[in-house]
Protein backbone atom coordinates (compact mmCIF):
# COMPACT_ATOMS: atom_id res chain seq x y z
CA UNK A 1 0.00 0.00 0.00
CA UNK A 2 2.94 2.36 0.79
CA UNK A 3 4.77 1.56 -2.08
CA UNK A 4 1.35 2.19 -4.51
CA UNK A 5 0.81 5.67 -1.97
CA UNK A 6 4.19 6.28 -3.06
CA UNK A 7 4.11 5.94 -6.80
CA UNK A 8 0.69 7.54 -7.36
CA UNK A 9 2.22 11.04 -5.75
CA UNK A 10 5.51 10.33 -8.11
CA UNK A 11 2.90 10.72 -10.95
CA UNK A 12 0.41 13.47 -9.58
CA UNK A 13 3.52 15.78 -8.96
CA UNK A 14 5.00 14.80 -12.54
CA UNK A 15 1.60 15.88 -13.97
CA UNK A 16 1.45 18.97 -12.27
CA UNK A 17 4.74 19.99 -13.05
CA UNK A 18 4.53 19.26 -16.94
CA UNK A 19 0.86 20.79 -16.62
CA UNK A 20 3.19 24.04 -15.07
CA UNK A 21 5.32 23.82 -17.54
CA UNK A 22 2.72 24.29 -20.64
CA UNK A 23 1.31 27.60 -19.10
CA UNK A 24 3.46 30.50 -17.77
CA UNK A 25 0.97 32.43 -16.05
CA UNK A 26 2.85 31.04 -13.00
CA UNK A 27 5.24 33.97 -13.83
CA UNK A 28 2.59 36.53 -14.28
CA UNK A 29 2.14 39.23 -11.75
CA UNK A 30 -1.05 38.88 -9.44
CA UNK A 31 -1.61 42.29 -10.50
CA UNK A 32 -1.52 41.83 -14.43
CA UNK A 33 -4.88 43.07 -15.94
CA UNK A 34 -4.97 41.40 -19.27
CA UNK A 35 -3.64 37.52 -19.89
CA UNK A 36 -3.70 36.58 -23.52
CA UNK A 37 -2.72 33.27 -25.28
CA UNK A 38 -2.17 32.73 -28.98
CA UNK A 39 -2.27 28.92 -30.15
CA UNK A 40 0.25 27.26 -32.08
CA UNK A 41 0.67 30.30 -34.81
CA UNK A 42 1.29 28.02 -37.44
CA UNK A 43 -1.67 25.70 -36.82
CA UNK A 44 -3.96 29.10 -36.38
CA UNK A 45 -2.46 30.85 -39.22
CA UNK A 46 -3.48 27.26 -41.52
CA UNK A 47 -7.01 27.48 -39.92
CA UNK A 48 -7.18 31.30 -41.57
CA UNK A 49 -6.12 30.00 -44.21
CA UNK A 50 -8.79 27.20 -44.69
CA UNK A 51 -11.46 30.40 -44.04
CA UNK A 52 -10.30 31.95 -46.23
CA UNK A 53 -10.44 29.03 -49.05
CA UNK A 54 -13.84 28.50 -48.34
CA UNK A 55 -14.83 31.71 -49.11
CA UNK A 56 -12.85 32.59 -51.95
CA UNK A 57 -9.58 29.87 -52.67
CA UNK A 58 -7.74 32.97 -55.20
CA UNK A 59 -7.14 34.42 -52.13
CA UNK A 60 -5.97 31.61 -49.11
CA UNK A 61 -2.53 31.88 -50.29
CA UNK A 62 -1.87 35.38 -50.20
CA UNK A 63 -4.15 35.71 -46.78
CA UNK A 64 -1.37 32.73 -45.21
CA UNK A 65 1.43 34.02 -46.25
CA UNK A 66 0.52 37.90 -45.22
CA UNK A 67 -0.29 35.97 -41.83
CA UNK A 68 2.67 34.01 -41.38
CA UNK A 69 5.04 36.75 -42.53
CA UNK A 70 3.54 38.76 -40.07
CA UNK A 71 3.13 36.97 -36.97
CA UNK A 72 6.54 37.73 -35.60
CA UNK A 73 5.85 40.63 -34.79
CA UNK A 74 3.44 40.28 -31.83
CA UNK A 75 6.54 38.80 -30.58
CA UNK A 76 8.84 41.30 -31.37
CA UNK A 77 10.80 39.25 -33.08
CA UNK A 78 9.95 38.97 -36.75
CA UNK A 79 11.67 35.83 -38.06
CA UNK A 80 10.96 34.26 -34.86
CA UNK A 81 14.25 33.17 -34.26
CA UNK A 82 15.28 30.95 -31.22
CA UNK A 83 11.33 30.52 -30.62
CA UNK A 84 10.27 26.37 -30.18
CA UNK A 85 7.65 25.80 -33.29
CA UNK A 86 4.68 24.67 -32.56
CA UNK A 87 4.07 26.46 -29.34
CA UNK A 88 1.56 28.83 -27.74
CA UNK A 89 2.64 32.40 -27.02
CA UNK A 90 1.40 34.34 -24.22
CA UNK A 91 1.15 37.92 -23.27
CA UNK A 92 0.16 40.18 -20.17
CA UNK A 93 -0.11 43.52 -19.71
CA UNK A 94 0.14 45.53 -16.37
CA UNK A 95 -2.24 48.84 -16.15
CA UNK A 96 -0.12 51.04 -14.16
CA UNK A 97 -2.06 54.39 -13.12
CA UNK A 98 -0.23 57.93 -14.51
CA UNK A 99 1.88 55.56 -16.73
CA UNK A 100 1.40 56.75 -20.91
CA UNK A 101 0.46 52.74 -21.75
CA UNK A 102 0.58 49.24 -19.99
CA UNK A 103 3.46 47.46 -19.15
CA UNK A 104 3.64 44.48 -21.91
CA UNK A 105 5.13 41.14 -20.84
CA UNK A 106 5.77 38.74 -23.58
CA UNK A 107 6.39 34.75 -22.79
CA UNK A 108 7.72 31.97 -25.38
CA UNK A 109 9.02 28.42 -25.49
CA UNK A 110 12.77 28.74 -26.54
CA UNK A 111 14.98 26.12 -27.80
CA UNK A 112 17.84 28.73 -28.21
CA UNK A 113 17.75 31.47 -25.37
CA UNK A 114 20.31 33.56 -26.78
CA UNK A 115 19.16 33.29 -30.34
CA UNK A 116 15.68 34.90 -28.86
CA UNK A 117 17.56 37.50 -26.80
CA UNK A 118 20.22 38.01 -30.02
CA UNK A 119 16.58 38.80 -32.17
CA UNK A 120 14.55 41.01 -30.06
CA UNK A 121 17.38 42.52 -28.96
CA UNK A 122 18.80 45.42 -26.60
CA UNK A 123 16.56 47.63 -24.23
CA UNK A 124 14.33 44.34 -23.22
CA UNK A 125 14.66 42.70 -19.96
CA UNK A 126 14.71 39.02 -19.35
CA UNK A 127 13.22 36.13 -17.00
CA UNK A 128 14.05 32.71 -17.87
CA UNK A 129 10.84 30.02 -16.04
CA UNK A 130 11.34 26.62 -16.76
CA UNK A 131 10.93 25.98 -20.32
CA UNK A 132 9.55 29.83 -20.99
CA UNK A 133 11.61 33.02 -21.52
CA UNK A 134 9.67 36.21 -20.52
CA UNK A 135 10.58 39.66 -21.58
CA UNK A 136 9.21 43.05 -21.31
CA UNK A 137 10.69 46.72 -22.07
CA UNK A 138 9.41 47.40 -18.61
CA UNK A 139 11.90 46.57 -15.82
CA UNK A 140 9.33 47.30 -12.92
CA UNK A 141 7.45 44.90 -14.96
CA UNK A 142 9.95 42.71 -14.72
CA UNK A 143 10.81 42.86 -11.29
CA UNK A 144 7.43 41.29 -10.51
CA UNK A 145 8.32 38.88 -12.50
CA UNK A 146 10.94 37.36 -11.52
CA UNK A 147 9.13 37.79 -7.73
CA UNK A 148 6.27 35.36 -9.20
CA UNK A 149 8.94 32.83 -10.28
CA UNK A 150 11.01 33.33 -6.83
CA UNK A 151 7.39 32.47 -5.24
CA UNK A 152 7.81 35.50 -3.15
CA UNK A 153 5.10 37.06 -4.85
CA UNK A 154 1.24 35.92 -5.86
CA UNK A 155 0.79 35.21 -9.58
CA UNK A 156 -2.21 35.48 -11.79
CA UNK A 157 -2.75 31.58 -11.94
CA UNK A 158 -5.74 32.06 -8.79
CA UNK A 159 -7.28 34.59 -10.59
CA UNK A 160 -8.19 32.58 -13.60
CA UNK A 161 -10.86 30.13 -12.41
CA UNK A 162 -11.34 26.33 -13.51
CA UNK A 163 -13.75 27.31 -16.60
CA UNK A 164 -11.57 30.29 -17.88
CA UNK A 165 -8.81 28.09 -17.85
CA UNK A 166 -10.54 25.28 -20.00
CA UNK A 167 -11.96 27.89 -22.98
CA UNK A 168 -8.53 29.52 -22.97
CA UNK A 169 -6.93 26.81 -23.64
CA UNK A 170 -9.35 25.11 -25.91
CA UNK A 171 -9.50 27.72 -28.19
CA UNK A 172 -6.99 29.54 -30.84
CA UNK A 173 -6.92 32.62 -29.12
CA UNK A 174 -8.46 33.38 -25.27
CA UNK A 175 -8.28 37.36 -23.66
CA UNK A 176 -8.46 37.21 -19.99
CA UNK A 177 -9.64 40.15 -18.80
CA UNK A 178 -8.80 40.72 -14.60
CA UNK A 179 -11.62 43.20 -13.77
CA UNK A 180 -11.53 42.68 -9.97
CA UNK A 181 -7.90 44.39 -10.46
CA UNK A 182 -9.03 47.04 -12.74
CA UNK A 183 -12.09 47.77 -10.68
CA UNK A 184 -8.78 47.88 -7.32
CA UNK A 185 -6.51 50.13 -9.31
CA UNK A 186 -9.48 52.62 -10.58
CA UNK A 187 -11.65 52.17 -7.28
CA UNK A 188 -10.90 56.37 -6.68
CA UNK A 189 -12.59 57.27 -10.62
CA UNK A 190 -15.39 54.60 -9.86
CA UNK A 191 -16.30 56.57 -6.89
CA UNK A 192 -16.07 59.26 -8.08
CA UNK A 193 -18.11 58.57 -11.38
CA UNK A 194 -20.71 57.72 -9.14
CA UNK A 195 -20.60 61.30 -7.01
CA UNK A 196 -20.71 62.93 -10.19
CA UNK A 197 -24.07 60.53 -11.33
CA UNK A 198 -26.18 62.19 -8.76
CA UNK A 199 -24.83 65.78 -9.06
CA UNK A 200 -25.79 65.72 -12.61
CA UNK A 201 -29.17 64.21 -11.38
CA UNK A 202 -29.77 66.87 -8.70
CA UNK A 203 -29.12 69.31 -11.75
CA UNK A 204 -31.39 67.66 -13.92
CA UNK A 205 -33.79 67.59 -11.52
CA UNK A 206 -34.00 71.56 -10.69
CA UNK A 207 -34.02 71.99 -14.26
CA UNK A 208 -37.04 69.59 -14.94
CA UNK A 209 -39.13 71.57 -12.72
CA UNK A 210 -38.27 74.06 -14.85
CA UNK A 211 -39.21 72.51 -17.77
CA UNK A 212 -42.39 70.84 -16.41
CA UNK A 213 -44.35 73.51 -17.81
CA UNK A 214 -42.59 73.68 -21.42
CA UNK A 215 -43.47 69.78 -21.17
CA UNK A 216 -46.60 68.96 -19.91
CA UNK A 217 -47.69 65.59 -19.56
CA UNK A 218 -43.84 64.20 -18.93
CA UNK A 219 -42.76 63.76 -15.52
CA UNK A 220 -38.38 64.51 -16.14
CA UNK A 221 -37.70 64.76 -12.79
CA UNK A 222 -39.03 60.89 -12.70
CA UNK A 223 -37.15 59.88 -15.97
CA UNK A 224 -34.11 61.18 -14.27
CA UNK A 225 -34.09 59.12 -11.49
CA UNK A 226 -35.38 55.84 -13.49
CA UNK A 227 -31.95 56.21 -15.27
CA UNK A 228 -29.88 57.45 -11.95
CA UNK A 229 -31.17 54.59 -9.97
CA UNK A 230 -30.02 52.26 -13.56
CA UNK A 231 -26.45 54.14 -13.62
CA UNK A 232 -25.98 53.41 -10.05
CA UNK A 233 -26.86 49.85 -9.64
CA UNK A 234 -24.39 49.62 -13.02
CA UNK A 235 -21.40 50.97 -11.36
CA UNK A 236 -22.27 48.92 -8.14
CA UNK A 237 -22.14 45.75 -9.89
CA UNK A 238 -18.66 45.67 -11.51
CA UNK A 239 -17.76 45.27 -7.46
CA UNK A 240 -19.42 41.93 -8.16
CA UNK A 241 -17.40 40.89 -11.23
CA UNK A 242 -14.15 38.75 -11.43
CA UNK A 243 -12.80 38.60 -14.37
CA UNK A 244 -13.44 37.86 -17.97
CA UNK A 245 -12.82 35.28 -20.82
CA UNK A 246 -13.17 35.55 -24.62
CA UNK A 247 -12.50 32.92 -26.70
CA UNK A 248 -12.27 32.99 -30.37
CA UNK A 249 -11.29 29.31 -32.77
CA UNK A 250 -11.85 29.74 -36.72
CA UNK A 251 -12.28 26.51 -39.35
CA UNK A 252 -13.20 26.53 -42.22
CA UNK A 253 -16.84 25.93 -40.97
CA UNK A 254 -16.95 29.49 -39.82
CA UNK A 255 -15.86 31.85 -36.57
CA UNK A 256 -16.48 30.51 -33.10
CA UNK A 257 -16.46 32.95 -30.25
CA UNK A 258 -17.29 32.48 -26.82
CA UNK A 259 -17.31 34.96 -23.81
CA UNK A 260 -17.21 34.31 -20.27
CA UNK A 261 -18.04 36.93 -17.50
CA UNK A 262 -17.26 35.30 -13.87
CA UNK A 263 -19.39 37.10 -10.84
CA UNK A 264 -18.46 36.93 -7.18
CA UNK A 265 -20.81 34.51 -5.48
CA UNK A 266 -23.24 35.54 -3.01
CA UNK A 267 -22.66 39.00 -4.32
CA UNK A 268 -26.07 40.95 -5.32
CA UNK A 269 -25.29 40.72 -8.63
CA UNK A 270 -24.82 36.39 -8.63
CA UNK A 271 -28.46 36.48 -6.49
CA UNK A 272 -29.54 38.54 -9.46
CA UNK A 273 -28.82 36.42 -11.97
CA UNK A 274 -29.31 33.39 -10.22
CA UNK A 275 -32.97 34.07 -10.79
CA UNK A 276 -32.57 34.06 -14.71
CA UNK A 277 -34.35 30.85 -15.64
CA UNK A 278 -33.04 29.58 -19.36
CA UNK A 279 -35.00 28.51 -21.53
CA UNK A 280 -34.68 26.06 -25.18
CA UNK A 281 -36.90 28.33 -26.99
CA UNK A 282 -38.18 25.13 -29.16
CA UNK A 283 -41.05 27.55 -30.26
CA UNK A 284 -38.15 28.69 -33.11
CA UNK A 285 -39.98 25.81 -35.09
CA UNK A 286 -42.76 27.12 -35.53
CA UNK A 287 -41.69 30.47 -37.09
CA UNK A 288 -41.95 30.90 -40.84
CA UNK A 289 -38.15 29.43 -42.43
CA UNK A 290 -35.66 31.29 -44.08
CA UNK A 291 -36.91 34.86 -42.42
CA UNK A 292 -34.20 37.08 -42.23
CA UNK A 293 -34.13 37.32 -38.40
CA UNK A 294 -34.92 35.23 -35.96
CA UNK A 295 -35.31 36.16 -32.08
CA UNK A 296 -36.12 34.79 -28.75
CA UNK A 297 -36.26 35.77 -25.22
CA UNK A 298 -36.92 33.76 -22.21
CA UNK A 299 -36.60 35.70 -19.09
CA UNK A 300 -39.03 36.44 -16.40
CA UNK A 301 -41.89 38.22 -17.84
CA UNK A 302 -43.58 39.49 -14.96
CA UNK A 303 -40.46 41.31 -13.68
CA UNK A 304 -40.17 42.73 -17.13
CA UNK A 305 -43.93 44.10 -17.38
CA UNK A 306 -43.37 45.16 -14.06
CA UNK A 307 -40.60 47.19 -14.53
CA UNK A 308 -42.42 48.75 -18.01
CA UNK A 309 -44.94 49.68 -16.36
CA UNK A 310 -43.14 51.59 -13.53
CA UNK A 311 -41.29 52.90 -15.86
CA UNK A 312 -43.70 54.13 -18.00
CA UNK A 313 -46.02 55.38 -15.10
CA UNK A 314 -42.47 57.36 -14.32
CA UNK A 315 -42.46 59.19 -17.64
CA UNK A 316 -46.66 59.84 -17.35
CA UNK A 317 -47.03 60.05 -13.57
CA UNK A 318 -50.55 58.80 -12.00
CA UNK A 319 -52.64 58.23 -15.37
CA UNK A 320 -51.29 55.23 -15.72
CA UNK A 321 -51.89 53.74 -12.56
CA UNK A 322 -54.91 54.92 -12.60
CA UNK A 323 -56.00 52.96 -15.27
CA UNK A 324 -54.80 49.58 -14.20
CA UNK A 325 -53.75 48.05 -11.14
CA UNK A 326 -49.94 47.09 -11.83
CA UNK A 327 -49.55 44.86 -8.84
CA UNK A 328 -52.32 42.90 -9.84
CA UNK A 329 -51.35 43.02 -13.68
CA UNK A 330 -48.02 41.62 -12.71
CA UNK A 331 -49.69 38.74 -10.73
CA UNK A 332 -51.34 37.96 -13.20
CA UNK A 333 -48.97 38.03 -15.96
CA UNK A 334 -47.16 35.17 -13.43
CA UNK A 335 -49.96 33.01 -13.40
CA UNK A 336 -49.41 32.31 -16.80
CA UNK A 337 -45.97 30.73 -16.68
CA UNK A 338 -44.89 32.46 -20.15
CA UNK A 339 -41.73 30.88 -20.79
CA UNK A 340 -40.73 33.26 -23.06
CA UNK A 341 -41.33 34.18 -26.63
CA UNK A 342 -39.59 34.22 -30.24
CA UNK A 343 -39.90 36.15 -33.39
CA UNK A 344 -39.36 36.36 -36.87
CA UNK A 345 -38.81 39.65 -39.28
CA UNK A 346 -38.95 39.72 -42.74
CA UNK A 347 -38.77 42.32 -45.27
CA UNK A 348 -41.86 42.88 -47.20
CA UNK A 349 -42.83 45.73 -50.28
CA UNK A 350 -43.01 49.22 -50.24
CA UNK A 351 -46.67 48.75 -51.03
CA UNK A 352 -47.62 46.48 -48.77
CA UNK A 353 -45.02 47.48 -45.75
CA UNK A 354 -41.48 46.97 -45.07
CA UNK A 355 -41.80 45.77 -41.62
CA UNK A 356 -43.23 42.08 -41.07
CA UNK A 357 -43.01 40.54 -37.72
CA UNK A 358 -44.51 37.02 -36.30
CA UNK A 359 -44.05 36.15 -32.79
CA UNK A 360 -45.24 32.89 -30.62
CA UNK A 361 -45.58 33.29 -26.58
CA UNK A 362 -45.33 30.42 -24.67
CA UNK A 363 -48.30 30.31 -21.90
CA UNK A 364 -50.22 27.67 -19.69
CA UNK A 365 -53.45 29.39 -20.72
CA UNK A 366 -54.33 31.17 -23.97
CA UNK A 367 -57.49 32.49 -23.04
CA UNK A 368 -56.37 34.02 -19.63
CA UNK A 369 -53.47 35.74 -21.81
CA UNK A 370 -56.17 37.79 -23.74
CA UNK A 371 -57.23 39.45 -20.88
CA UNK A 372 -53.77 39.95 -19.43
CA UNK A 373 -52.61 41.74 -22.84
CA UNK A 374 -55.67 43.87 -23.13
CA UNK A 375 -55.07 45.02 -19.49
CA UNK A 376 -51.75 45.80 -19.77
CA UNK A 377 -52.90 47.46 -22.83
CA UNK A 378 -55.36 49.49 -21.36
CA UNK A 379 -52.72 51.22 -19.22
CA UNK A 380 -50.76 52.88 -22.23
CA UNK A 381 -53.81 52.64 -24.67
CA UNK A 382 -53.06 56.76 -24.89
CA UNK A 383 -49.76 58.24 -24.58
CA UNK A 384 -49.81 62.65 -25.46
CA UNK A 385 -46.39 64.06 -25.02
CA UNK A 386 -45.11 67.20 -26.09
CA UNK A 387 -43.34 65.25 -29.29
CA UNK A 388 -45.50 62.29 -29.53
CA UNK A 389 -49.14 61.74 -29.95
CA UNK A 390 -49.58 57.39 -29.37
CA UNK A 391 -52.80 55.46 -29.18
CA UNK A 392 -54.24 51.80 -29.66
CA UNK A 393 -56.91 50.10 -30.11
CA UNK A 394 -57.62 46.49 -29.71
CA UNK A 395 -61.19 44.88 -31.57
CA UNK A 396 -62.06 41.97 -31.04
CA UNK A 397 -62.85 38.81 -33.24
CA UNK A 398 -62.86 41.05 -36.19
CA UNK A 399 -61.92 38.44 -39.01
CA UNK A 400 -61.51 34.19 -38.44
CA UNK A 401 -58.22 32.51 -40.20
CA UNK A 402 -58.77 28.56 -40.77
CA UNK A 403 -61.53 28.61 -38.38
CA UNK A 404 -60.00 30.76 -35.79
CA UNK A 405 -61.01 33.96 -34.33
CA UNK A 406 -58.36 37.10 -34.62
CA UNK A 407 -58.52 39.82 -32.76
CA UNK A 408 -56.50 43.13 -33.93
CA UNK A 409 -55.02 45.84 -32.73
CA UNK A 410 -54.06 48.83 -34.28
CA UNK A 411 -51.05 51.23 -33.30
CA UNK A 412 -51.36 54.74 -34.30
CA UNK A 413 -48.40 57.18 -34.01
CA UNK A 414 -48.58 61.08 -34.89
CA UNK A 415 -45.15 62.68 -34.31
CA UNK A 416 -46.32 66.59 -33.68
CA UNK A 417 -44.56 69.44 -35.61
CA UNK A 418 -42.39 71.61 -33.91
CA UNK A 419 -44.52 74.27 -32.60
CA UNK A 420 -47.69 72.77 -33.74
CA UNK A 421 -50.55 74.86 -32.33
CA UNK A 422 -54.66 74.28 -32.77
CA UNK A 423 -55.79 74.92 -36.03
CA UNK A 424 -54.39 74.64 -39.28
CA UNK A 425 -50.37 73.67 -39.95
CA UNK A 426 -48.38 76.01 -42.03
CA UNK A 427 -46.49 74.46 -45.17
CA UNK A 428 -43.96 73.34 -43.01
CA UNK A 429 -45.59 71.52 -40.67
CA UNK A 430 -47.64 70.19 -43.01
CA UNK A 431 -45.20 68.68 -45.21
CA UNK A 432 -43.60 67.16 -41.81
CA UNK A 433 -46.87 65.34 -41.17
CA UNK A 434 -47.26 64.15 -44.69
CA UNK A 435 -43.60 62.96 -44.16
CA UNK A 436 -44.46 61.19 -41.17
CA UNK A 437 -47.47 59.26 -42.87
CA UNK A 438 -45.54 58.47 -45.96
CA UNK A 439 -42.58 56.55 -43.33
CA UNK A 440 -45.66 54.75 -41.56
CA UNK A 441 -47.07 53.66 -45.18
CA UNK A 442 -43.66 52.62 -45.84
CA UNK A 443 -43.26 50.89 -42.95
CA UNK A 444 -46.04 48.88 -42.33
CA UNK A 445 -48.56 49.51 -45.33
CA UNK A 446 -51.81 50.88 -46.46
CA UNK A 447 -53.52 50.12 -42.84
CA UNK A 448 -50.97 50.93 -40.70
CA UNK A 449 -49.70 50.00 -38.04
CA UNK A 450 -52.13 46.55 -37.31
CA UNK A 451 -50.93 43.49 -35.09
CA UNK A 452 -53.41 40.55 -35.78
CA UNK A 453 -53.61 38.07 -32.58
CA UNK A 454 -55.00 34.53 -32.40
CA UNK A 455 -55.02 32.92 -28.90
CA UNK A 456 -54.51 28.77 -28.75
CA UNK A 457 -54.82 26.49 -25.97
CA UNK A 458 -51.12 26.99 -24.55
CA UNK A 459 -49.62 29.58 -26.54
CA UNK A 460 -50.34 33.01 -28.43
CA UNK A 461 -49.22 33.62 -32.38
CA UNK A 462 -49.27 37.11 -33.36
CA UNK A 463 -47.80 39.05 -36.72
CA UNK A 464 -47.35 42.71 -37.00
CA UNK A 465 -47.62 43.99 -40.97
CA UNK A 466 -48.14 41.56 -43.76
CA UNK A 467 -52.04 41.64 -43.01
CA UNK A 468 -53.38 38.57 -42.45
CA UNK A 469 -51.35 36.94 -44.95
CA UNK A 470 -49.26 36.88 -43.16
CA UNK A 471 -50.65 35.66 -39.50
CA UNK A 472 -51.90 32.85 -42.43
CA UNK A 473 -48.29 32.05 -43.18
CA UNK A 474 -47.50 31.87 -39.25
CA UNK A 475 -50.48 29.56 -37.88
CA UNK A 476 -49.38 27.19 -40.88
CA UNK A 477 -45.81 27.13 -39.82
CA UNK A 478 -47.13 26.71 -36.10
CA UNK A 479 -49.27 23.40 -36.62
CA UNK A 480 -47.13 22.24 -39.38
CA UNK A 481 -42.90 22.95 -38.81
CA UNK A 482 -40.60 22.92 -41.86
CA UNK A 483 -37.32 22.26 -41.69
CA UNK A 484 -35.05 25.08 -41.55
CA UNK A 485 -31.00 23.53 -42.37
CA UNK A 486 -29.71 27.20 -42.46
CA UNK A 487 -31.02 27.81 -38.72
CA UNK A 488 -30.59 24.75 -37.12
CA UNK A 489 -27.16 24.70 -38.13
CA UNK A 490 -26.53 28.12 -36.44
CA UNK A 491 -28.12 27.12 -33.88
CA UNK A 492 -26.46 24.43 -32.74
CA UNK A 493 -23.20 25.84 -32.00
CA UNK A 494 -25.43 28.07 -29.58
CA UNK A 495 -26.09 27.48 -26.36
CA UNK A 496 -29.20 24.81 -25.87
CA UNK A 497 -30.30 26.30 -23.15
CA UNK A 498 -30.54 30.19 -23.21
CA UNK A 499 -32.48 33.47 -22.01
CA UNK A 500 -31.49 35.24 -25.33
CA UNK A 501 -31.05 34.16 -28.63
CA UNK A 502 -31.05 35.72 -31.97
CA UNK A 503 -29.83 34.63 -35.43
CA UNK A 504 -29.37 37.29 -38.50
CA UNK A 505 -29.34 36.67 -42.61
CA UNK A 506 -27.15 39.91 -43.08
CA UNK A 507 -26.22 38.79 -46.75
CA UNK A 508 -29.96 37.81 -47.48
CA UNK A 509 -31.51 41.29 -45.69
CA UNK A 510 -29.16 43.14 -48.68
CA UNK A 511 -30.16 41.15 -51.06
CA UNK A 512 -33.56 42.19 -50.21
CA UNK A 513 -32.90 45.78 -49.81
CA UNK A 514 -31.25 45.78 -52.95
CA UNK A 515 -34.08 44.70 -54.73
CA UNK A 516 -36.64 46.70 -52.98
CA UNK A 517 -34.32 49.76 -54.11
CA UNK A 518 -34.10 48.25 -57.73
CA UNK A 519 -37.92 48.31 -57.88
CA UNK A 520 -37.79 51.87 -57.15
CA UNK A 521 -35.35 52.94 -59.55
CA UNK A 522 -32.37 53.99 -56.93
CA UNK A 523 -30.02 51.11 -58.07
CA UNK A 524 -30.02 49.76 -61.45
CA UNK A 525 -32.00 46.68 -62.29
CA UNK A 526 -28.67 43.86 -62.52
CA UNK A 527 -26.38 46.35 -61.43
CA UNK A 528 -25.81 43.37 -58.28
CA UNK A 529 -25.51 39.41 -59.58
CA UNK A 530 -26.65 38.19 -55.97
CA UNK A 531 -28.68 34.94 -57.03
CA UNK A 532 -25.98 32.79 -55.79
CA UNK A 533 -26.32 33.92 -52.18
CA UNK A 534 -27.25 30.53 -50.09
CA UNK A 535 -29.13 31.51 -46.82
CA UNK A 536 -27.49 31.56 -43.61
CA UNK A 537 -27.24 33.30 -40.29
CA UNK A 538 -24.76 34.36 -38.03
CA UNK A 539 -26.17 33.60 -34.27
CA UNK A 540 -25.67 34.75 -30.99
CA UNK A 541 -26.98 33.48 -27.39
CA UNK A 542 -26.49 34.82 -23.68
CA UNK A 543 -27.35 32.83 -20.46
CA UNK A 544 -27.60 34.05 -17.11
CA UNK A 545 -26.59 32.03 -13.79
CA UNK A 546 -25.19 32.13 -10.55
CA UNK A 547 -22.05 31.67 -11.36
CA UNK A 548 -22.09 34.84 -14.15
CA UNK A 549 -23.13 35.45 -17.85
CA UNK A 550 -22.14 33.48 -20.97
CA UNK A 551 -22.32 34.17 -24.20
CA UNK A 552 -20.99 33.02 -27.80
CA UNK A 553 -21.36 34.20 -30.95
CA UNK A 554 -21.24 31.98 -34.63
CA UNK A 555 -20.61 33.09 -38.09
CA UNK A 556 -20.97 30.27 -40.66
CA UNK A 557 -18.52 30.67 -43.27
CA UNK A 558 -21.64 30.55 -45.80
CA UNK A 559 -22.33 34.16 -43.83
CA UNK A 560 -18.69 35.80 -44.46
CA UNK A 561 -19.00 34.30 -48.23
CA UNK A 562 -22.43 35.99 -49.00
CA UNK A 563 -20.51 39.36 -47.11
CA UNK A 564 -17.65 39.04 -48.66
CA UNK A 565 -19.73 38.30 -52.61
CA UNK A 566 -22.08 41.73 -52.01
CA UNK A 567 -19.08 43.56 -51.14
CA UNK A 568 -17.01 42.98 -54.19
CA UNK A 569 -20.46 42.90 -56.52
CA UNK A 570 -20.66 46.64 -54.75
CA UNK A 571 -17.43 47.36 -55.36
CA UNK A 572 -17.32 46.57 -59.19
CA UNK A 573 -20.63 48.47 -59.65
CA UNK A 574 -19.13 51.46 -58.09
CA UNK A 575 -16.01 51.08 -60.34
CA UNK A 576 -18.92 50.77 -63.17
CA UNK A 577 -20.79 53.92 -61.99
CA UNK A 578 -17.79 56.48 -61.73
CA UNK A 579 -16.41 55.14 -65.17
CA UNK A 580 -13.65 53.21 -64.06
Amino acid sequence: MLRLTIFAVTILASTLTAHAAKVPVEAFPAESTVVIRIADIDKSVGKIKDLVAAVDPAQAEVAGASLGGFSGVLIDNPARLGVKAGTDWWFAAIVEKGAPEPALVIAVESEDVAAVKDAVGEGYNYVEYENWLLYSKDADAMKKVEQCVSGSEANISKAIDEKAQKMGMEADLGVFLNIKQLVTDYKPELEAAEANLDIILDAAAAEAQGAAAAAPGVDLEAIMDVYGDLGRAVLKSLNDLDSCLFAMSVSEAGIHCEEYLAVTPGTPTAQYLAGSQTGAMKAFAQLPPNELMYAGVNLDMSAMVKWSSEFMSAILGDEAEEKVDIDALVKDMKALEMGGYVSSFRLGSLQNGLFQVAAVYEVNDGAAAKEVYKNMLQAFSAIDTPFLKQTMTYEDEVETIDGKPVDKVTLKQEFKAPMEEEGELNPQQAQAKAMQQMAMQMMYGPEGAVSRIVYLKDRVLATTGGGSDALAALMKSASSPQANPAFSATRSKLDEQANLIVLFDLPSLIVKGVEIASATGLIPPGALALDGIEPSYLGYSLSASEAGLDAKAHIPTEQIRGIYQIAMQGFMMFQQLNGQ
